[in-house]
């Protein structure tokens, strides 16, 4: 059992295993239940700059295990361009046999190339410490004769996890930073590709490949070359494909020859195989019917004879009193008989010939009919695959332009409940893609190897079911992070945009309520006391997030004795005086002619202030009543005193002097 496991886990890493691009240094750990021998844990070091992978699997098993026995599998992967040595089942099969012990220890190492671009995990008894790449705790195999992790599946899913959920391909990122020398393996590789299917008879393919790498690489001269051998190898397909139509349209005439050739239309016969034989001139069958129509036109022109030599003879005398001399009945029908056997022969190897060409028409078209069906198979399930890959990346990539929260939560539950059936889409199209490539290539073998065909394909359907579980894991926690992302830019966003209308709604408040003033002397008041308020803000601070703003109560000012108003200066010295409050604006509001008229605006002002983000704080100013105003007191303590009037008597000089 634990062989087959073992079997999966390389299996399923070397399916998961991808390009990546990885960039920094990353650790990850992932604790299994706890057992007498201590902690479980698979730890993954990552330590890789942003580059294309190229890695290897290297499983190996300690000498008490039969010997050294190592199982390698290497592949690489380009950007764009995917290729890899199939790990042979034969050879999985043969050297697992070979394990003989129970509690092997398993390394599975993927290395890259160059410095700093590896990754290792490491699994092995607990009772034997781990060495290679950074500090890689023990796992605890589960045994017979060990307190162990009894659960081998559980060791699987987190090693398989670990490598899954961190070499996830990034081909955007990687096609931007391409270097020369990532070209150059691009380039290689699209060689490699151009070869293989030169190899494989597929010239359209290679010059589809061989035409996207020139606009690459105009100027590379390999390219150059193999454009000229493949134009050369299409001509030549070409020419064969028209062989092929004319043979097709030879057979064709030969078919309806003989169809002639047993209607007794010889000459009809011998028109249409001229035909095919200037279509086709390298059939060698075409003269071999020539040679059977002139057996069977040498028969006709004997049994003509005969009968004209039997007439003659008949009219030797002519009243037929003398018996004829002719002896040569008995020779001539010897010969008819002759020639019937000989027309008769013909005829066999002619039908033979037929009965041979039709069946040979008829296998033919029955394999091409198979192979059309294995390729529009291949076709279709490639196209689902490949569809369902798309609906699941899509499905699994929130859109960038959200107005809302609300809208960012409502795409991110919706996709969230249906990456689960995206996900079971693609393992349904891998499934049939993996079955549908094995059979076609079992298709023409014996029973033992479409047995083992069976197996295979058995195998790729448990990997590829074992994959789902991570697969949406991995998919779910993309969108979660997404969504984490989207809804901090969108709160930020709001908040800015919240912060730019609040700064506009205070600015609009301060000038709904400016500056007042105290009226003037030639100013006809019918009142003797008026009414204001102040506030005092910092404009230095409106933009804060939550500045202060200081408020007074309503507050009467009495106008004096004489008729006059205190000056404004005056009113605003003594509020500040009793507001204490240092840097910051004083506006005066008002006059208003009544108290209740100025306790309505100032309360409005208050609601507005608290709505604008402002921290409203109470002033308490008492103001000057006009019960408490003297005609000759120094009410607003300016420390000046106002001069009495003097009588000044009318002098007889005009200019008073």
């Amino acid at each position: 059992m634990k062989k087959i496991i073992l079997a999966i886990v390389i299996m399923m890493i070397t399916n998961s295993v991808q390009s990546q691009a990885l960039e920094g240094s990353q650790v990850l750990d992932y604790s299994l239940p706890t057992s007498q021998n201590g902690i479980a844990q698979v730890r993954v070091n990552f330590d890789w700059k942003l580059s294309v992978f190229q890695g290897s699997i290297v499983l190996s098993y300690d000498s008490e295990c039969n010997g050294s026995n190592n199982l390698n599998y290497r592949g690489k992967t380009y950007t764009g361009y995917s290729s890899s040595d199939n790990l042979s089942y034969e050879y999985l099969q043969e050297k697992i046999r070979d394990i003989k012990c129970t509690d092997p220890t398993v390394s599975i190492k993927i290395t890259g190339p160059g410095v700093n671009k590896r990754v290792q995990v490491q699994v092995h008894e607990g009772k034997s410490s781990g060495s290679g790449f950074g500090s890689i705790n023990s796992l605890i195999l589960g045994n017979a004769s060990s307190n162990g992790v009894k659960d081998f599946d559980v060791i699987v899913e987190h090693v398989v996890s670990v490598l899954y959920l961190n070499t996830q391909p990034a081909y955007a990122e990687i096609e931007k930073i391409l270097s020369e020398k990532e070209k150059k393996e691009k380039l290689d590789n699209i060689k490699k590709l151009v070869s293989e299917k030169i190899n494989n008879e597929d010239p359209t393919g290679a010059m589809a490949d061989l035409r996207s790498a020139k606009n690459l690489f105009p100027n590379d001269p390999w390219i150059n070359e193999k454009i000229k051998e493949v134009e050369q190898i299409q001509k030549k397909q070409k020419e064969d494909l028209v062989k092929k139509n004319n043979k097709a349209e030879a057979d064709k005439l030969k078919s309806q020859a003989n169809t002639q050739i047993k209607q007794k239309n010889y000459a009809g016969a011998r028109d249409l195989l001229k035909k095919a034989e200037k279509l086709n001139p390298e059939d060698d069958e075409i003269p071999e019917i020539f040679e059977s129509l002139e057996a069977l036109g040498s028969t006709v022109n004997t049994k003509e004879n005969s009968k004209s030599s039997s007439a003659s003879s008949s009219n030797d005398d002519f009243w037929n009193d003398k018996p004829s001399n002719n002896t040569s009945s008995s020779r001539s029908k010897t010969k008819e008989q002759l020639d019937a056997e000989a027309y008769q022969d013909a005829m066999q190897k002619q039908q033979a010939y037929t009965d041979n060409f039709m069946n040979s028409i008829k296998e033919q078209k029955e394999k091409e009919e198979r192979s059309w069906v294995a390729r529009e198979q291949s076709f279709y399930a490639a196209e689902r695959l490949r569809n369902a890959k798309n609906n699941l990346s899509q499905g699994s990539t929130l859109s960038k332009d959200h107005s809302s929260i609300e809208s960012l939560e409502r795409e991110f539950q919706q996709k969230m409940n249906a990456v689960n059936n995206l996900v079971s889409e693609q393992v349904a199209a891998k499934n049939q893609k993996w079955q549908t490539d094995v059979q076609n290539a079992y298709r023409n073998s014996n029973e033992t190897d479409k047995a083992f065909g069976e197996l295979v394909s058995t195998f790729g359907t448990l990997i590829n079911s074992a994959s789902a579980k991570s697969e949406e894991r991995y998919r779910k926690e993309k969108l979660e992070k997404e969504r984490a992302e989207l809804k901090k830019k969108l709160e930020a966003e709001m908040a800015e945009e919240k912060a730019k209308l609040m700064r506009e709604f205070r600015v609009n408040l301060i000038n709904q309520f400016p500056e007042g003033g105290v009226p003037l002397s030639k100013d006809k008041i019918p009142v003797n006391e008026l009414y204001f308020f102040a506030y005092i803000y910092d404009p230095a601070k409106i933009n804060n997030m939550s500045p202060d703003i200081f408020i007074t109560n309503t507050f009467p000012i009495a106008q004096y004795n004489d008729g006059t108003w205190p000056f404004k200066n005056a009113i605003t010295s003594e509020l500040q005086k009793t507001a204490s409050v240092s840097n910051g604006k004083l506006v005066l509001v008002g006059y208003y002619g009544s108290e209740e008229t100025a306790e309505e605006y100032r309360k409005s002002l208050i609601d507005l202030s608290i709505k604008s983000g402002f921290v409203q704080k109470d002033l308490v100013y008492k103001g000057k009543k006009a019960t408490s105003v003297q005609k000759n007191t120094d009410f607003w303590e300016t420390g000046t005193k106002k001069d009495e009037k003097k009588d000044i008597k009318k002098k007889d000089d005009f200019w008073n002097n």
